[in-house]
């Protein structure tokens, strides 16, 4: 018994029963494979489902999803844990990408034991969830501490480099798996403190812009620590940029991978995942495969990757609005 991992796009449910009725029990949905407010248990036929998420509503006033984890993993002991019939967890866990939230949330099940039975390696990973959550929540837009973030970055070095190198779209499973397992040896090696650090790395390109938008490519982590400094107002020395969309990759395909992002507690994507998701009608399978995230955050079709170039990108946002403002429905307000 133990926990195994199942990284692939194609691991995405519409609801939480439909995960359930389509695989075994003794199976988690962590971090967008079912889009959910929280952390959830369900038991059916005897058998325990997790699900943990945090794409849905306004990413800033959630627990991402090693936050939701940690704290589950906190308040339950051992014995009342129906994920551990024979004294140690079985879990398989289902994803749909690898990032540092997802990375975390396994880990932190994986070795809860090991951490929870000392202080030391607990606040050591009790520190890093805090922070990880808060890197997570603003969208990375977070002026981090220097040494905590260059202790970050090597955590997630291979993380990185795989990301920003060699792109994810040439990732077979078990390549995800693979990558899975060089972070979470620097995971047991950051908890027992053992980790290292290594210097930020990354900026970012802009490719085109508009009033208040812009597209960009990002070359490393540290891009977006950047950009929160260009997305202050004009006023206070920043470029007053309320939307980045971000270039993540080009496929071998034709395609291309965005995330937009909104770094404003109070924005609202859904307009534009709408818009999106109808210029992109013959690649749409609701569900599965579409233009999806919550009020702060979206990003393009996981399976497929959009059929969207950054110029079309531009051309669709000039379209709608030469100086476009983000939305803000009336309860968002402040």
């Amino acid at each position: 018994m133990a926990v195994t991992i199942d990284i692939d796009p194609e691991n995405t449910y519409e609801t939480n029963w439909d995960f359930v009725l389509n695989n075994p029990g003794y199976t988690a949905a962590l971090d967008g494979v079912v889009q959910a407010e929280g952390i959830e248990v369900i038991t059916f036929r005897d058998k325990p489902y997790l699900i943990a998420d945090h794409h849905i509503g306004n990413r800033f006033s959630q627990l991402t999803t090693c936050e939701q984890i940690y704290e589950w993993v906190k308040d339950r002991g051992p014995e009342e844990d129906k994920f551990e019939p024979g004294g140690e967890l079985d879990l398989n866990v289902l994803g749909n990408h690898m990032d540092a939230d997802f990375a975390t949330s396994v880990s932190v099940l994986r070795h809860k034991k090991e951490i929870f039975s000392n202080l030391e390696f607990l606040r050591r990973i009790r520190e890093q969830v805090n922070v990880e959550g808060s890197i997570d929540r603003s969208l990375a837009f977070f002026d981090i501490e220097e040494n905590m973030w260059a202790r970050f970055m090597w955590l997630f070095d291979p993380l990185y480099q795989a990301r920003f190198k060699q792109g994810f779209s040439n990732f077979s499973p078990e390549d995800n798996v693979a990558l899975f397992e060089e972070v979470d040896k620097r995971f047991v090696k950051y908890y027992r403190g053992e980790g290292r650090i290594k210097d930020p790395w990354g900026d970012y390109e802009v490719l085109h812009r508009g009033g208040n938008w812009r597209i960009a490519r990002e070359t490393g982590p540290d891009a977006r620590r950047k950009m929160w400094h260009d997305k202050r107002p004009v006023m206070h020395g920043g470029q007053g940029v309320e939307l980045y969309i971000l270039l993540k990759e080009e496929r071998a395909t034709g395609k291309f991978d965005y995330t937009m992002v909104a770094p404003r507690r109070n924005a609202s994507l859904g307009g534009l995942k709408d818009h999106f998701n109808g210029l992109e009608e013959d690649l749409i399978e609701k569900g599965k495969n579409q233009w999806g995230g919550n009020l702060n955050c979206i990003g393009s079709p996981r399976i497929t990757g959009s059929g969207l170039s950054p110029s079309d990108m531009a051309h669709a946002m000039n379209e709608l609005d030469l100086n476009m403002r983000i939305r803000v429905p009336k309860k968002f307000r402040v």
